[in-house]
């Protein structure tokens, strides 16, 4: 009875100070303020997310439920995606583990990436899927960037644009790829990270 105690006790001292148990035995982790548990059934974890930040909740909970959230994930930052390449899973943990303690979000915008190459627009076009699975096979490796495109630079150089569409870097991109770079709206000013 004691013992039990005092393991109730250290527990609850845990709980105060911010410290939670991981998912395995004897494994803590600190500023983690959730938990995850061993789901045998796919090999991966399920993450009871009640206490955890409500960004991080938003985001986790895309990626839990699209493959393709957790790519942009991964490609978002370039060391995991050379460290994890397309593995979802693995992409996932980080999250839970790491990345939203970090302050790390899905910014990683297909249509950017290939707005941002002339090769990448003449290739996939608006295919997203496609220029993601690009960026994982050649991209990571080739050094290529998916803020190269300046959607701010677009929209200042060409009035007519900004007024239909603001700033906006995802409608910008999507001109350019379908009427821009036809139009021959290309410049090297806004072919490169703002």
């Amino acid at each position: 009875m004691k013992t039990r105690l005092n393991v109730l006790s250290s527990l609850f001292l845990m709980a105060l100070i911010g410290v939670t148990t991981g998912a395995h035995a004897g494994q803590q982790s600190s500023n983690l303020k959730w938990q995850t548990f061993p789901n045998s059934d796919r090999g991966a974890h399920t993450v009871q997310y009640s206490n955890m930040p409500r960004h991080c909740r938003n985001t986790y909970s895309l990626m839990e439920s699209s493959d393709f959230e957790t790519l942009l994930y991964i490609a978002s930052y370039r060391d995991l995606a050379r460290k994890f390449g397309a593995d979802v899973r693995r992409g996932r943990d980080h999250f839970v583990r790491y990345g939203c303690r970090e302050g790390r979000r899905i910014t990683f915008e297909p249509l950017q990436y290939i707005a941002g190459y002339d090769d990448l627009l003449r290739k996939f076009g608006m295919r997203e899927r496609e220029a993601l699975n690009h960026y994982f096979r050649f991209g990571v490796r080739e050094n290529r960037h998916s803020d190269r495109f300046c959607g701010r630079a677009y929209a200042d150089i060409y009035p007519d644009l900004r007024r239909a569409f603001g700033y906006n870097e995802f409608e910008l991109a999507q001109h350019y790829i379908r009427f821009g770079h036809r139009e021959g709206r290309g410049s090297p000013r806004f072919q490169r990270p703002c």
